[in-house]
C-alpha cells in the first residue's frame, strides 16, 4: 500500500519525505542542548511507514527532558509512551504528546538519558485520521474535484465562459 500511495503522490508532484520510508527520513531539530550522534552513532531522524512513525539515531547531553517536536503528520492523537534504551542499558521512555513535543523519562536518573538516549527501534502507530486510507481518499477527492472543474470549464477554453 505504501509504495502505491507514494507513487501516486509522486505522480501528482506532492510526495513528501513523510511518506518515503527510511530513505526519506526527516531530521529532527533537537532542543534544550541535546546533540546528535554521541559515540559515533547516527543523527536523530523519524520516518513514516505504513501508519507507523519510526525513530532512528541517538542523542545526548540535554539540559531538559524535552528533546524535539515532531512534524504535524507524525503526531499522535493521544499521548504515547515508547520504551527506549539509555546509557549503560538503563531503561527509559519517550513521552510523545499530541502537540508533537517529545520528552524522555529515565527509569532511574535523568543523567542516564543525558549520557545516551537511543532512538533506534522506537516506534508508535499513528491512528486515523492520519493513516494512509484517509489521506488517500482525501487525495482522490482532490483529484476528482480538479478533474470535475476542468471538465466544467472545458467550454471556456472554446470561447464560452464557465
Amino acid at each position: 500500500m505504501k509504495n502505491q500511495l507514494f507513487a501516486f503522490l509522486l505522480a501528482l508532484g506532492i510526495a513528501s519525505s513523510v511518506f518515503a520510508g527510511n530513505a526519506g527520513a526527516t531530521d529532527l531539530t533537537l532542543q534544550n542542548g541535546w546533540t546528535n550522534a554521541p559515540f559515533g552513532t547516527s543523527n536523530a531522524e523519524a520516518f513514516f511507514d505504513d501508519g507507523i512513525v519510526h525513530f532512528k539515531g541517538a542523542i545526548a547531553g540535554g539540559t531538559s527532558d524535552v528533546l524535539f517536536t515532531l512534524p504535524p503528520l507524525m503526531r499522535p492523537t493521544t499521548a504515547v509512551y515508547v520504551p527506549v534504551n539509555l546509557c549503560s542499558a538503563a531503561k527509559g521512555r519517550l513521552y510523545i504528546q499530541p502537540s508533537g513535543v517529545v520528552s524522555v523519562h529515565a527509569l532511574v536518573a535523568f543523567s542516564d538519558a543525558q549520557c545516551f538516549t537511543s532512538l533506534d527501534s522506537a516506534a508508535f502507530a499513528v491512528p486515523e485520521p492520519w493513516g494512509h486510507a484517509t489521506l488517500l481518499s482525501g487525495l482522490l477527492l482532490l483529484v476528482w474535484m480538479r478533474a470535475r472543474r476542468r471538465d466544467k470549464c472545458a467550454p471556456a477554453r472554446a470561447g464560452v465562459s464557465c
